[in-house]
């Protein structure tokens, strides 16, 4: 008997089997996942809506383990069927090609009753056609299983949409970790006011001195922190505060571990500045910034009367404060100041003290 044909018609089976269990398992594998990944998120739905007790998360944790339970024997069972493939394949080959049988027994008896020695050509003949009858049986129909390919991309489909909501739903995540896990207690969802305070507050400072305005943010970590400036009574300017960092001063930095505090430096403050801070979820109250002047002497005059023994003639000397006159010369100051003040005094080397007369 001519084994190469055998062989053929038995790899020709093996190879449309084997598809075939490929093409099982990809969709049993997929309507698995695509289910099972869809009850989940249901029942993490039902659990972020309702915040069942423990019970209730319990009974979903049991439907999603019987669900699993149910897709595995569907598995088991269907791979125990797929042993009737060949017999399959043959009923499919024998309805298309009737005559088929009897050319095979055919050969089989003129092989057995063949002298010893004979001729092999009739037998190689008619395998040769069986073989040419085989190929023309389009048994790939047999292995067809077209559901396979849509339910893998239903499974993929699922899948993103299950990790789109996990990545951006942090209360979805929650209640689908409690979905698989009943025991674990809800977190309280109670939210801790926003907190924002702002230093130095209102306050008053010597001209040109610099300023860091300071915003301390509780129970929340802001996307941005802006402060708004008016130096005009009339426009705003928006500046972006920075995180705490080594460039601040440590008079104003917070302790340790502290990362919610922002910092804005006002370098020279010349004029008086009004502002305020916004997070974006809250904003500080109004605060002012007044720039006043020290006191400082402008200006000395020295008047000189002189004693008529130098025979000096009285004069005035502006703007100089050195007095350098003969001894008996009366002499009279002139101090005028930037700005009103109280009182004044004039105190000399040897720490005499003269107060000064308001004009």
């Amino acid at each position: 008997m001519p084994t190469n044909s055998i062989d053929v018609i038995r790899n020709h089976i093996r190879r449309v089997q084997q598809r075939r269990a490929r093409l099982l398992s990809l969709r049993e594998i997929s309507m698995a996942i695509a289910v099972m990944t869809a009850l989940f998120a249901l029942f993490g739905i039902l659990e972020m809506t309702f915040g069942l007790p423990t019970a209730g998360r319990i009974m979903l944790t049991v439907i999603l383990a019987a669900a699993a339970g149910g897709f595995l024997w569907r598995y088991i069972f269907i791979r125990r069927r797929m042993g009737k493939d060949a017999r399959r394949i043959a009923h499919y080959v024998d309805e298309r090609v009737p005559e088929l049988e009897q050319r095979l027994i055919t050969s089989m008896e003129f092989e057995e009753k063949r002298p010893s020695g004979g001729s092999m050509a009739l037998t190689e003949r008619l395998w040769e056609d069986t073989l040419a009858q085989l190929r023309i049986v389009d048994t790939d129909r047999v292995s067809s299983v077209r559901s396979a390919w849509p339910a893998a991309a239903a499974a993929l489909l699922v899948l993103a949409g299950l990790f789109f909501a996990i990545r951006n739903s942090n209360e979805f995540s929650l209640a689908g970790m409690r979905v698989i896990m009943p025991w674990m207690q809800p977190q309280s969802t109670a939210t801790l006011p926003v907190g924002l305070t702002v230093a130095p507050g209102t306050i008053k400072i010597q001209r040109g001195t610099d300023v860091m305005l300071i915003a301390r943010v509780a129970n929340a970590v802001p996307k941005q922190v802006e402060v708004y400036l008016q130096t005009d009574s009339v426009d705003w300017d928006r500046f972006q505060m920075t995180p705490e960092g080594d460039e601040m001063p440590e008079s104003v930095k917070t302790p340790k571990g502290d990362e919610n505090t922002y910092a804005y430096l006002l370098p020279a403050v010349e004029k008086d500045v009004s502002y305020y801070v916004d997070i974006g979820v809250k904003r500080s109250d109004h605060h002012r910034i007044s720039v006043f002047d020290l006191p400082r002497v402008e200006q000395i005059d020295v008047d000189y009367v002189y004693p008529n023994y130098t025979g000096l003639k009285n004069n005035t000397v502006k703007d100089d404060g050195d007095v350098i006159a003969p001894q008996g010369t009366q002499i009279t100051l002139h101090a005028e100041f930037n700005k009103t003040v109280e009182k004044a005094a004039a105190i000399f080397g040897d720490a005499t003290r003269l107060d000064l007369a308001a004009k």
